[in-house]
């Protein structure tokens, strides 16, 4: 039960910066992106860490990533843009989210292999 309350915890705080990021950033798009290219190395740097069999794992990328990432907000984003026939701009914007954050989480796993 006091796991669950701390992934609780942890999800909040990480929407919360998520928020916070987001509002200076001067379009959604554009937030959204650097929250999730951002979660993902997060997850790769902790995918790699020596916390991953332990209870650390559950309470970072379940609770501190799922409530930081947002790809309700990213669907959102698609939504809006083939809403207003911008189709071109959500193909390249749906390429880039996701080859970006794939990017962003190898690079953090490289990058903890080398330690």
């Amino acid at each position: 039960m006091f796991k669950l309350l701390i992934i609780i915890l942890l999800s909040g705080i990480g929407a919360v910066v998520r928020d916070m990021i987001s509002i200076h950033m001067p379009k959604s798009l554009y937030g959204t992106l650097i929250v999730n290219i951002l979660g993902a190395f997060l997850a790769g740097t902790i995918i790699r860490s020596q916390f991953i069999n332990g209870e650390y794992y559950d309470l970072m990328m379940v609770g501190f990533l799922g409530g930081f990432t947002t790809y309700s907000a990213f669907t959102k984003d698609q939504y809006e843009l083939f809403k207003e026939k911008q189709y071109i701009k959500l193909f390249l914007y749906t390429l880039i989210m996701f080859s970006l954050t794939l990017c962003a989480f190898f690079v953090a796993l490289s990058i903890n292999i080398l330690n």
